[in-house]
This record gives C-alpha cells, sequence and structure tokens, in this order.
C-alpha cells in the first residue's frame, strides 16, 4: 500500500459525524478503524523487517564484492562481473554506502519506515477519538445549558 492512499484513507476514517447523539455506533466504529489500521500497522511493520533483513544480507554481499571474495551465486544475484580489485575494509565500507543497489534499497526502506510512522500515529488517534469525541459532546451539553 502506497503512503498516498494510507493518508488519503485517513482523511475519510478521520471525520467525526456531527451525530454524535448515538455512543455506541460511533464507539463501535472506532474499534473497528482501530482494528482496520492496526491490521496496517502489522503488515507495514513486516515489510519493514523483511527489508531490514534484506539490507543486512545485501551489505555482507556487497562487502565480500568489494573486497573481492563473491561467490558466483552472488555475483550473479548482484548482476555484477568480479571485482578484480581488493578494497579495504574502510574502502568496501564507502562503496557499499554509494552502491546504486544499496542506495534503491535505503531509499525503500526509508518509504517503508515513514508508512509504520504514519500508521502509527493513526493508531494513536483512533484511540485518542473517544476521548475527543466525549469533549465535543460535554460542550454540546454545556453549551445547550445541560
Amino acid at each position: 500500500m502506497k503512503k498516498t492512499e494510507i493518508i488519503a484513507a485517513w482523511k475519510i476514517d478521520s471525520r467525526i459525524d456531527d451525530k454524535l447523539d448515538v455512543d455506541d455506533l460511533v464507539l463501535m466504529r472506532n474499534m473497528s478503524l482501530h482494528s482496520k489500521y492496526v491490521e496496517w500497522l502489522s503488515h507495514a511493520e513486516d515489510v519493514r523487517r523483511g527489508l531490514e533483513v534484506h539490507r543486512k544480507n545485501l551489505w555482507r554481499k556487497l562487502y565480500d564484492y568489494y573486497r573481492g571474495a563473491s561467490t558466483e551465486e552472488d555475483l550473479k544475484e548482484l548482476g555484477k562481473e568480479q571485482n578484480r580489485r581488493r578494497l579495504s575494509k574502510s574502502d568496501a565500507n564507502e562503496f557499499i554506502e554509494t552502491d546504486s543497489i544499496m542506495i534503491e534499497l535505503e531509499r525503500k526502506l526509508d518509504i517503508q519506515l515513514e508508512k509504520v510512522r504514519i500508521l502509527t500515529d493513526i493508531v494513536r488517534q483512533v484511540g485518542f477519538r473517544n476521548n475527543s469525541i466525549g469533549n465535543i459532546m460535554s460542550w454540546r451539553k454545556f453549551t445547550a445549558g445541560g
């Protein structure tokens, strides 16, 4: 799911209906919203963890590549020819950080982390909605003279 899709769904789901006199329905909707966004958050976290594992594996394969010690299988997976230069550990680290494959994976990981942050915030907001709705109802009672 894209970040924009998550935000668009929350724009719709975050609206608090003017008809707050039916407390039970509003609270049940909040439980449903919570369930929906917790499920999305759980999936986003699973994807993030998978990307983290992939990053660690890719780092090791690129390290071996830049140190001139790649296996044929790893070279095929990376889509690279054997590196004939044996770089020092510090030089290999620098090359790994600027490798296009690693940069692309880091970009995907950053996007996934942003999704997790957005969904975490949404789940917190859904939890706080009951308080917001209670405050609105109290204000309405107060302004109606009750």
